[in-house]
């Protein structure tokens, strides 16, 4: 028998999944200019970007990476230390090694993996011997004791004027490590520390080249030089300041390289006596004031 009744159609619905959720990539982290500039400052407090080997880059992933190599355990320590604040960011990354821990690495010797800048000059006569053996035989130095008076002079010329140079590649940097868009765009906070490192690093300059000068004045200039009549440079904005800068530091460049020659021995022949000149007298006058300038100059910005 067939029933009279029509059959009964369900309305069947299509079944809807919710897709699983399994983990998400993480978000890219970015350095900004702010957290590097914040990395300069805090090396800049414990004097690590003069002459050690402590480098600060933004890799093309976009994390800050501070690499450096130093020579004790306790140094690494201090410089670890002023890190501190830093080292969670996850946009950082702090790599600080001693010699010892970098050979070790490289499975080298330290003296062929690692170099260490020291200032020392070779045992012989250096171009303005006569002029110091004079000077100081004068000022009642035994003639067994004239050969060290020398060459601790000597070392300390030039320690001065590599200092007073490392000074200016610090205030080079703050230029060439930033665009003058992001400058433009740091925070209050960032400002004020790119402000205070510039005029820290200016002075710093000048004190070292003023000493450099005194020293030099006592031996070679009893009759100081004419001061040379040039035009004040003016900085009224960003590009002022950094044409002062790359002048201060190409006049600090030319002063390394003539005390070098001036006070070292070279087995090159290429040995001077600049620094007896009145004109380097008169240029470490003119970094003197240009110096001077720019750490005004950034206090009253």
């Amino acid at each position: 028998m067939v029933s009279s009744r029509e059959p009964v159609t369900k309305d069947i619905k299509p079944e809807t999944t919710t897709p699983a959720v399994g983990p998400q990539p993480p978000t890219p982290v970015t350095a900004t200019p702010e957290l590097e500039l914040e990395a300069a400052y805090l090396l800049d407090q414990v004097k690590a970007n003069l002459g050690e080997q402590i480098s600060l880059t933004r890799t093309r992933g976009g994390t800050l990476r501070v690499e450096g190599i130093v020579e004790t355990p306790e140094r690494k320590a201090e410089i670890v230390r002023a890190l501190a604040p830093l080292v969670k960011n996850p946009a950082v990354v702090v790599d600080v090694s001693t010699v010892a821990e970098a050979s070790k690495r490289s499975q080298q010797t330290a003296s062929s993996s690692v170099t260490v800048d020291r200032v020392e000059i070779a045992k012989g006569a250096i171009p303005l011997d006569s002029e110091l053996r004079n000077y100081f035989a004068a000022h009642g130095v035994p003639t067994d004791k004239l050969d060290e008076e020398i060459r601790q002079f000597g070392n300390r010329m030039i320690s001065r004027a590599r200092q007073a140079q490392m000074h200016g590649r610090v205030l080079k940097s703050l230029f060439e490590r930033f665009t003058p868009e992001e400058v433009r765009a740091l925070d209050a906070e960032a400002r004020s520390q790119r402000i205070a490192m510039i005029r820290a690093h200016a002075e710093a300059f000048r004190q070292e080249t003023a000493q450099l000068r005194q020293e030099l004045e006592a031996v070679f200039f009893t009759a100081k030089p004419p001061e040379r009549n040039e035009d004040s440079i003016a900085i009224n904005d960003e590009a002022d300041l950094q044409r002062a800068i790359e002048l201060l530091f190409e006049l600090g460049a030319s002063h390394e390289d003539a005390i070098y020659g001036s006070f070292s021995i070279s087995s090159e022949g290429a040995a001077t006596s600049v620094a007896k000149t009145p004109q380097f007298w008169q240029s470490l006058r003119s970094a003197e004031k240009l110096s001077a300038k720019i750490a005004q100059s950034s206090s009253a910005r």
